[in-house]
């Protein structure tokens, strides 16, 4: 892969991880909201002092929230998140943006194979890029809708005999 690609495959990354972040964060600030209006009497007079703050949330855990049943890409706005990743279990992605995201990964890796195609003997072949989670980055080997994952794990290989050679 060159280096522009690997700069726009970076840049699609830190995005997604900042629309994550801005999610965790709307969904922090409407819950002090909830609690700020739940501890606020009712006043009487328009001039009495505001209430004082809430102390601060605690910092967020080291590790990342689970997904909340929206996508992580477009936040509902095509659907909620139905495709999971395997072997992260994260569901994540509404069919939509699993249909772009998926057709961009087999864009990178027949890019990848062409450039190999057309390197010589000599040279070592480039990588085929790697398809991951898009909610926590990690390499993901399937992903597909929650029935058709079930289905997947729940099918037994026996090796025959055949196979053992």
């Amino acid at each position: 892969m060159d280096g522009s690609s690997e700069g726009q495959v970076d840049m699609y990354h830190l995005m997604l991880q900042m629309q994550l972040e801005m999610q965790a964060m709307r969904q922090q600030l409407a819950q002090m909201s909830g609690q700020q209006s739940s501890q606020q009497p009712p006043s009487s007079s328009s001039s009495a002092p505001p209430p004082p703050l809430p102390a601060p949330a605690p910092a967020p855990p080291t590790t990342q929230p689970q997904p909340s049943g929206q996508c992580c890409v477009c936040y509902g706005e095509h659907g909620p998140a139905t495709f999971g990743f395997v072997p992260c279990r994260h569901l994540c992605l509404c069919a939509h943006c699993h249909q772009q995201y998926k057709a961009r990964h087999d864009q990178k890796v027949a890019r990848v194979q062409q450039r190999n195609r057309t390197r010589g003997k000599k040279d070592k072949p480039l990588p085929l890029p790697q398809y991951r989670c898009p909610y926590c980055n990690g390499d993901a080997v399937h992903s597909d809708t929650l029935p058709n994952l079930r289905h997947w794990v729940e099918q037994i290989h026996t090796i025959d005999e055949d196979d053992e050679e």
